[in-house]
């Protein structure tokens, strides 16, 4: 699975150098230069992950934090702040506010690699694939063409690994009715009459991640 990162930084510099070292890592990244911007972009997008500096215009960091507390509420996931600041009450601000971890510049990109790694498999805890679909590989089924949006293709990925809605909706930051509603339409795609025949056409058309 990939996993989605958004940088929110002034710094065009540093904005470029983190998305680079991050996709050479295999993530997925967006980047944004300042709080507004990166609420819009979380009204259309999911990310796994936010990674944020503290210096910004308008709104700093911190606030940042509690204005995504108050605009979406249900949004759980975690947050790196970024800063020059080292001293002990911003750090103790930071975790107050609501940040998983704060990072003081200049930093190491293998630690933020390894911190970045380390929060997520603490927050999303993902089941390994069941071994009855790798059995159902074998089935022979009819292959058709199967276009996914970004979205259906993360929930179908959830799904190949045995992931049940309620993670699911946790992890997509989507009602479970809606995760209904993909499934739905992903299995009329596929012409499938449940779950299990979806990932092995998937499977076979090899569009599962």
């Amino acid at each position: 699975m990939i996993f989605k990162i958004l940088v929110i930084d002034d710094e065009n510099i540093v904005c470029d150098a983190i998305y680079s070292y991050l996709v050479e890592k295999g993530f997925q990244v967006s980047t944004c230069q300042n709080a507004w911007q990166a609420i819009s972009i979380l009204t259309r997008e999911f990310f796994h992950l936010i990674i944020l500096d503290i210096m910004m215009p308008q709104i700093d960091g911190y606030q940042f934090i509690s204005l995504l507390r108050i605009k979406r509420p249900n949004l759980e996931l975690p947050l790196i702040l970024l800063t020059a600041k080292a001293l002990t009450l911003d750090r103790i601000r930071g975790y107050e506010t609501g940040c998983s971890i704060y990072l003081s510049k200049p930093f190491d990109p293998d630690e933020l690699i390894a911190i970045i790694n380390n929060l997520i498999k603490r927050h999303y805890k993902l089941k390994r694939p069941k071994k009855s679909y790798k059995l159902l590989k074998k089935q022979n089924v009819g292959i058709k063409p199967i276009k996914l949006t970004e979205k259906e293709q993360c929930i179908l990925n959830l799904i190949a690994q045995g992931v049940v809605n309620k993670k699911i909706k946790k992890l997509t930051f989507i009602g479970a009715r809606y995760v209904e509603n993909y499934v739905s339409k992903m299995l009329k795609k596929s012409q499938s009459n449940n779950r299990s025949e979806l990932v092995i056409k998937s499977i076979k058309n090899k569009i599962v991640i």
